[in-house]
């Protein structure tokens, strides 16, 4: 730990020097072995809410391997307030909680539950408040999110999920109300909303062979979309990209590709990514963590934004033409994590790299603030990072925070100082939910900003271990 916090405060002054960004400001960091003997933290997308209402922002982590426990910390300094299952307990037993942690209120009493899945079975409900275990639904495992939305428009929600390899709805109390056996089992994190609006919620998510199923509310099979390879931990983002006055999905799938989707199932783009990179390098094209998308300019119009394992990040127009395009010297597992960090009222993309030994500025990983324009502004030097953070106000000062996690090092608050506005932050403004729905409705076509997918969204984001 000490070799790495040395390594750390190196980079830090190379950093300044080498790229002439200045670095962010460490707010807390803390580790939780002693005495809770939690060493990995799971590769999930980070939730900064206040699960029980009290005022105060929380942050809910899951950590893995041995550990396989979910809690729930201090989003002010760190210091933890609940743990599922206690430590007077043996630890899970249904494996990895891997998806990110699905906050909402399920039954509709005003307080909210976190729901979960373990990496080999159990959906898991619990009080957000306590940690308080209130039900289990007992079924196959996966490590993607729970989606938590009223799909029957009943007043209450239902959890969307993946159980095994099949998508799995059950009520607030955790009664079955149906599933749908896809061909290889899932890989995204389902997704709902009224996609064609006929007053009807649909559920999309993308199986490990590369098809994109629409379910209706009911769990019957709508439509297919089939792409050249599997998808890999992240969401489809609905959206009315091209004002249309009609919804869109955009995918990216393992054949390289970037796809916009129709409402009803057909192909209406494709984007090549990294494709100057495929013939050399294995993983060009490959993506792991979340697409998001946003209006990054104010000009009335949403753009996606993607990453690529190698380390590329690139931003495209609604019409599937590129952007920009960012290069990091890190490979990229997480999600992208789009808000207002720097505090002068326009929006910023905050990417993540994984660790580098070979180069001389960020050997240890990297969090990187970008301009709505693909412009390095500020940057941060972290270790094996693992997963998309989360951006709030943390200690009620009236500044941006933003919390990050890496594979085996210190969980992290940083700071640019920048002045808080809710609107432009992931929560509480009420189109970031932290249910893990990841939806720009077409009638608040105002500033929304929107990022699914591994960030919070919950996908997890994993290195290969």
């Amino acid at each position: 730990m000490r070799k790495a916090i040395l390594l750390w405060t190196t980079v830090l002054f190379a950093t300044s020097l080498a790229y002439a960004v200045p670095n962010l400001t460490v707010l807390w960091q803390k580790e939780y072995m002693d005495p809770y003997q939690l060493h990995q933290t799971a590769c999930a997308g980070l939730h900064a809410f206040d699960v029980d209402k009290d005022g105060d922002m929380e942050v809910v982590l899951p950590f893995r391997k041995d550990a396989d426990r979910i809690v729930c910390i201090k989003g002010s300094d760190g210091s933890v307030e609940w743990v599922f299952p206690p430590m007077t307990q043996d630890a899970m037993t249904t494996g990895d909680p891997m998806g990110a942690p699905s906050i909402g209120d399920m039954d509709g009493d005003g307080m909210y539950e976190i729901l979960f899945t373990g990496r080999t079975s159990t959906l898991y409900c619990l009080d957000a408040a306590t940690g308080a275990k209130k039900w289990t639904y007992e079924c196959g495992g996966k490590d993607e999110a729970v989606c938590l939305y009223d799909i029957n428009e009943d007043g209450k929600k239902e959890a969307v999920f993946q159980a095994g390899s099949s998508i799995t709805v059950v009520d607030y109390t955790g009664k079955l109300m149906w599933a749908y056996q896809m061909t290889t089992g899932a890989s995204t994190a389902p997704n709902a909303f009224d996609l064609d609006r006929d007053g009807q919620v649909e559920i999309v998510c993308g199986d490990g062979a590369g098809t994109l199923y629409c379910m209706s509310s009911t769990g019957v099979e709508k439509w297919r979309f089939t792409t050249g390879d599997k998808f890999h931990h992240h969401q489809p983002v609905i959206a009315d990209f091209n004002n249309d006055g009609e919804y869109e999905i955009v995918v990216h799938s393992n054949d390289r590709y970037l796809y916009m989707v129709s409402f009803f199932g057909t192909e209406i783009w494709r984007y090549p990514v990294d494709q100057y990179y495929w013939a050399a390098l294995e993983d060009a094209g490959q993506h792991e963590g979340g697409v998001s998308a946003a209006d990054l300019d104010g000009d009335g119009k949403i753009e996606i934004l993607t990453s690529s394992i190698i380390g590329s990040i690139y931003c495209i127009n609604p019409d599937g033409t590129r952007k920009w395009f960012y290069k990091t010297p890190n490979e990229v597992w997480s999600g992208i994590l789009v808000c207002d960090f720097t505090g002068d009222g326009k929006l910023d993309v905050i990417v993540e790299g994984e660790e580098n030994e070979t180069h001389e500025v960020y050997p240890v990983g990297l969090v990187g603030i970008l301009s709505a324009s693909g412009v390095l502004q500020y940057a941060y030097p972290q270790g094996l990072t693992a997963s998309t953070p989360s951006a709030a106000d943390l200690n009620k000062d009236g500044k941006v925070d933003l919390v990050a996690q890496a594979w085996s090092a210190p969980v992290m608050a940083l700071t640019a100082n920048g002045a808080y506005n809710a609107k432009l932050m992931p929560w509480p403004y009420k189109y970031k939910t932290a249910s893990n729905n990841a939806v720009y409705p077409i009638a608040e076509t105002l500033v929304l900003m929107f990022v699914p997918a591994a960030l919070w969204l919950g996908v997890r984001v994993r290195r290969r271990r």
